[in-house]
């Protein structure tokens, strides 16, 4: 009676024989039996019949992704107090609040009386945690300077590649003024070369870019903490700034293109000069 040994006799609960509804694992949701019941055992002997009616792939805190169960609270610590009494005690409670205002309010609150010295991790400090990590940081700027670097190479080498194509194609734009195309036609004709050469750069970048982040997001097995990231990361692209970023380089590219080959054709060297 005290639980201080062995148990031999106890009255019966109202959770004895009773099929627990639950949410499952994948793998747990395929090892039903014939009646569609999981027979599962908590602890070391306390043996649960648990009835799948939904799946799910992860739980906040839970590390074993694999076996995860999700049943409602009170028939399960019923059950296990039943079998042990004192065993069924919640250690761990989740809430969910409207914003990270209320976030804050909650975790200032439950610092005070008159609850207990709690343990508690909020998603506003967590993520404040990793945005301030030097790490991460460190790994941020990094790639923000190689983009940047990128970014002005693949500018000054377009610029360059249409500067050698002019001196390349000296004589076939002779000859297409000389057949009545003006240089202002000319012009737009390599500002709109150079633009779908560097369009069909931009769209394959954007989408290597976006493929490589997502597989190294699936890819990730532990976070910045060296811990198993729970949920697994997914791939968050700010499409804003991702869209805006090669617009911009675009119309640089063909203003400067515009620029350098007004330039070119209003000289006289294709033989009739500006018009």
């Amino acid at each position: 009676v005290s639980g201080a040994g062995d148990q031999l006799i106890r009255p019966p609960a109202r959770t004895d024989g009773l099929v627990l509804p639950a949410i499952v694992s994948p793998d747990l949701a395929s090892d039903v039996n014939a009646e569609g019941v999981i027979d599962a055992t908590i602890g070391t002997s306390l043996h649960v019949q648990l009835r799948p009616i939904g799946t799910t792939t992860a739980m906040p805190s839970i590390l074993d992704q694999d076996r995860l169960v999700v049943v409602d609270l009170a028939p399960l610590l019923l059950a296990m107090n039943a079998h042990d009494p004192g065993t069924g005690r919640p250690n761990q409670v989740l809430l969910g609040t409207p914003n990270d205002q209320r976030t804050e309010d909650v975790v200032a609150a439950l610092g005070q009386d008159p609850f207990p010295t709690l343990l508690v991790a909020s998603r506003p400090a967590i993520e404040a945690a990793r945005s301030n990590d030097p790490f991460a940081l460190g790994i941020v700027w990094a790639l923000a300077v190689g983009a940047i670097a990128g970014l002005l190479l693949s500018f000054v080498g377009v610029l360059l590649a249409m500067a050698a194509d002019l001196r390349d194609e000296r004589g076939e734009l002779w000859e297409l003024e000389a057949q009545g195309t003006t240089p202002r036609a000319l012009t737009f004709l390599v500002v709109l070369r150079t633009i779908a050469m560097c369009l069909v750069g931009a769209v394959a970048g954007v989408v290597m870019g976006v493929g490589l982040g997502w597989f190294m997001a699936a890819s990730v097995g532990v976070g910045a903490d060296a811990s198993t990231p729970i949920p697994p990361l997914t791939l968050v692209a700010p499409w804003a700034i991702v869209i805006a970023i090669p617009l911009a380089l675009l119309v640089l590219i063909a203003v400067s293109v515009y620029v350098l080959a007004r330039r070119h054709f209003a000289s006289q060297s294709l033989g009739m000069g500006a018009r």
